[in-house]
């Protein structure tokens, strides 16, 4: 049987910082086109949109993305240091469009947002402002984004996270907690394959970056 979810936030007494946006790389390819990307460590590797790309890795240093059909995917590198992600469109004119009403709209929500020539550093205080700026991540890379949070932005962007949990795996015996910027996920589920969806779906619910801890997540089949 398991357990209910709880919700667990840490006490941030000073506003905490993620230096990036949800995907560290864009990858433009074609429809039938395959590339292979060197990486820096072995990863497990899983993608969100399994119709429009395929992603295995070669070797410990080597990944191959196979282009499959028109559209947009999410490429997901777990290593030992954690999870990163890269974006991957296929085909022309599918790069999603609005990039600067997204900027308008955060800029708006948020009380404090700067743009400047190496990117935009915002600070997140509210939950309408967090779910801004995490439309907003969908159009920068990591090194274009820089995200604060203070304690109300954080504590909305928790409950986002274990919302969006609670509707699509609602089975799932976890809890999330943020230890400063850091997402600690606790509990256990049954397969990898059941952590590899738990983390695509904490990752659209983040503003900028996600960074997570998941040394306390334990996968029941590896202990079998």
């Amino acid at each position: 049987m398991h357990l209910a979810r709880f919700l667990i936030a840490a006490l941030v007494l000073l506003p905490a910082i993620s230096s990036a946006a949800t995907a560290e790389r864009l990858l433009r390819l074609g429809t039938g086109s395959t590339t292979t990307e060197q990486i820096a460590q072995p990863v497990r590797v899983h993608v969100d949109n399994t119709d429009v790309v395929s992603a295995k890795q070669l070797s410990s240093m080597e990944m191959e993305i196979e282009a499959l059909s028109p559209g947009t995917a999410t490429v997901f590198l777990h290593g030992d240091e954690g999870v990163s992600a890269w974006r991957v469109l296929v085909d022309s004119g599918v790069d999603r469009g609005g990039k600067q009403e997204a900027i308008e709209a955060a800029r708006k929500a948020c009380e404090a947002l700067r743009q400047g020539p190496d990117g935009i550093e915002v600070t997140v205080q509210s939950a309408q402002c967090q779910k801004k700026v995490v439309q907003l991540s969908e159009h920068l890379l990591s090194s274009r984004l820089v995200v604060r949070f203070k304690e109300e932005g954080l504590l909305a962007q928790l409950r986002a996270q274990d919302e969006a949990l609670s509707r699509k795996h609602p089975d799932l015996a976890v809890s999330l907690a943020y230890l400063g910027a850091t997402l600690r996920i606790s509990g256990r589920v049954d397969t990898v394959e059941e952590r590899d969806a738990l983390v695509r779906t904490l990752w659209q619910e983040t503003a900028g970056r996600m960074l997570v801890d998941m040394r306390t997540l334990d996968i029941s089949a590896e202990n079998q």
